[in-house]
C-alpha cells in the first residue's frame, strides 16, 4: 500500500514544488523530514519480530503498513534496564497489519506513542500479567496506545496495575493520521473474545469509541482518573464494572446493549450527559439484572433530564410537570414522594383554617380554631373522612381589601388533592413494590 504511494507523492512534487501552493505537502515533507522512520519496503509483505527487535534496540521510528507479522512480539526482551523494565524510547507506528502471534507488552516502558490502527491480532495481546495483586514490576505507557478500528481475535488482557499516562483509544482515529496518507476509519475495535481490565490506571481518557464487544468486557478495580469513552459501542454478551476506584466521567450515547453491563447506577449517574437512547437501554439492562432500585432511579433521572431538555424552567407546562410528577411522585418511582406532599398539603391548608370564622364547631359557633383544631380539620378532609364536628364556613378569605375564596370553597379543593394524592401513591407503590 505505501509502495503504491510513492509515485503519487513525486507527482506531488513535480506539480506543486515550485509553486509552493499546496500546505498538505509541506507538512508532509516537514514531518517526514523531522522524523527518522523506518519504511517497510521488504519484498516480502511477511515480517519476523526480530526485524523489529533490531530497529528498537537501534533506536530507529518504526512505520510499518499493511504487513503481516510473525513470531511473539514480546517488548520486554528488548532493552533491559536495571530496574527490571525494557525501556522503549521509539515510537511504534504500525497500521493495518496482521499479528499473527501473541503480542505482550508486560515489565516494559513505553515513552513515545504506540499506534497500532486497524490492525488484526490474531492471538493474544497481553499489557500484565494475570495476578490478583500488582506487579512490582508495572508495565507503564508514558505517551497514547492507538488501537483505533483493531480486531481482537484472542484475549485482550490489561492486568497487574499497568499504568496508562497517555490516552488509551480504540476508536476512532485521530486527525494526524490523515497527513501521512491514513485515512479516517469511523468504526472501533472489535473484540471477539472478552477483553478484561484489572487494576490498571488510566491517566487520560480511555476511549472505545463505536468498538463491539462479542463477549463483553470487564472492568475491576480501575482508576479512570479522565474520561471513559463508550459511544456507539455494542455489548453483546455480560459486560462488569466491579471496584471501580475513580471514574471522573463517561460517555455512553448511542450504546446498544445486547446481553447485560453490570454497573453500579450510583457510580455513573451524575458523571454523563443526557441521552435518551442510552437511558432505555440502561433501564432495560438493570430490569433484567433485577436491580429494580437502580432501574427506578435510572428512569427518574431520565424523565428529569427529558423534562428540562424540552421545556425551557419557567414554561407553565415545566411547573405543571414539576409540581405534579416530579414533587408528588417521583414519576411513579417514589412513593415516599406522595407521602411526604400529603403531609405538607395538609399542613399549608390548616395555616388557613387558623383564620379566624374559616370553620366552626358544630355545637360551639362561638368557637375559635387554634392550631390543633385546624390541623385536625385540614387532615379529615384532606382524607375525605370529615366527621361533622368541624366545618368550614362561607366566610371568604382576605387579604388587605381583596376578597380571594370561601373557606368551604378551599376545603372542596383539599379533599380533590387528596383523592389525587391518594391516587399517585397507590399507583407508585404498586410500580415500585409489584414486580
Amino acid at each position: 500500500m505505501l509502495r503504491t504511494r510513492i509515485p503519487a507523492l513525486f507527482n506531488m512534487f513535480n506539480d506543486n514544488i515550485i509553486k509552493m501552493r499546496n500546505p498538505l505537502l509541506w507538512t508532509i515533507i516537514f514531518y517526514i523530514l523531522s522524523s527518522r522512520f523506518v519504511f517497510a519496503f521488504e519484498t516480502s509483505d511477511t515480517i519476523n519480530v526480530n526485524k523489529l527487535y533490531q530497529l528498537i534496540q537501534e533506536k530507529k521510528n518504526i512505520l510499518i503498513t499493511n504487513k503481516v507479522i510473525v513470531g511473539d512480539f514480546i517488548f520486554g526482551k528488548i532493552n533491559h534496564n536495571p530496574n527490571g523494565r525494557s525501556t522503549i524510547n521509539v515510537p511504534i507506528k504500525i497500521y493495518e497489519s496482521v499479528f499473527m502471534d501473541d503480542v505482550d507488552f508486560t515489565f516494559s516502558e513505553f515513552q513515545k506513542e504506540l499506534n497500532f490502527t486497524r490492525c488484526v491480532f490474531n492471538k493474544k495481546v497481553q499489557l500484565g500479567l494475570r495476578s490478583k495483586a500488582p506487579l512490582p514490576i508495572k508495565p507503564i505507557i508514558h505517551k497514547e496506545i492507538v488501537f483505533d478500528g483493531a480486531i481482537f481475535k484472542d484475549e485482550f488482557i490489561a492486568e497487574g496495575g499497568i499504568v496508562f499516562n497517555g490516552k488509551v483509544s480504540f476508536g476512532i482515529p485521530q486527525w494526524p493520521l490523515i497527513y501521512i496518507g491514513i485515512p479516517v476509519y469511523t468504526e472501533g475495535a472489535v473484540f471477539h473474545k472478552r477483553p478484561k481490565f484489572y487494576g490498571a490506571v488510566f491517566k487520560k481518557s480511555l476511549d472505545f469509541t463505536n468498538s463491539t464487544f462479542l463477549n463483553g468486557v470487564k472492568f475491576e478495580y480501575i482508576h479512570f482518573e479522565d474520561e471513559l469513552i463508550m459511544a456507539g459501542c455494542e455489548f453483546n454478551k455480560n459486560t462488569e464494572f466491579n471496584e471501580i476506584r475513580e471514574l471522573k466521567r463517561i460517555d455512553l450515547r448511542g450504546v446498544a446493549i445486547n446481553g447485560v453491563i453490570d454497573i453500579p447506577w450510583e457510580l455513573i449517574e451524575d458523571k454523563f450527559n443526557y441521552d435518551g437512547r442510552f437511558f432505555i437501554e440502561i433501564i432495560k439492562n438493570y430490569k433484567k439484572l433485577e436491580k429494580f432500585t437502580d432501574a427506578d432511579e435510572a428512569y427518574y433521572i431520565y424523565r428529569v433530564e427529558k423534562r428540562k431538555k424540552e421545556h425551557s424552567w419557567y414554561s407553565i407546562s415545566n411547573l405543571l410537570e414539576m409540581i405534579l410528577l416530579d414533587w408528588t411522585c417521583g414519576y411513579g418511582v417514589k412513593p415516599l414522594r406522595a407521602i411526604i406532599a400529603s403531609f405538607a398539603i395538609v399542613l399549608v391548608f390548616s395555616f388557613f383554617f387558623m383564620v379566624d370564622g374559616a370553620i366552626k364547631e358544630r355545637n360551639n359557633p362561638n368557637s375559635k380554631p387554634n392550631f390543633s383544631d385546624a390541623l385536625y380539620f385540614s387532615a379529615i378532609t384532606f382524607t375525605t373522612i370529615g366527621y361533622g364536628d368541624w366545618y368550614p364556613t362561607a366566610n371568604q378569605y382576605k387579604i388587605w381589601k381583596f376578597k380571594l375564596f370561601k373557606f368551604r370553597t378551599l376545603a372542596t379543593i383539599e379533599g380533590m388533592c387528596g383523592w389525587i394524592m391518594l391516587s399517585l401513591f397507590l399507583v407508585s407503590l404498586g410500580k415500585v413494590w409489584i414486580r
